[in-house]
C-alpha cells in the first residue's frame, strides 16, 4: 500500500492515517467526491484503415 511509507509525512501533516484516507477515497470515488486527474493519457481513434493516437490531460469531474 503506497500510502503507508512514501507519503507517511504527508498523511501525518493532515492529522489522519492511511486507513482513514483509504476509506475516504474508497467511499468517495463512486459518488465522484474525489477528483481524478489524468496526465499523459492517450486515446486511439480508428476509422477504417486510418488510425490516430492522441494524447490528453483531463480532470473528472470537471
Amino acid at each position: 500500500m503506497s500510502l503507508l511509507v512514501p507519503n507517511a509525512f504527508k498523511v501525518k501533516e493532515k492529522g489522519t492515517n492511511a486507513w482513514a484516507l483509504l476509506e475516504k477515497w474508497w467511499t468517495g470515488i463512486p459518488a465522484y467526491n474525489i477528483p481524478i486527474y489524468v496526465k499523459g493519457g492517450a486515446a486511439t481513434f480508428i476509422a477504417g484503415e486510418e488510425q490516430k493516437v492522441v494524447s490528453f490531460t483531463a480532470k473528472f469531474p470537471k
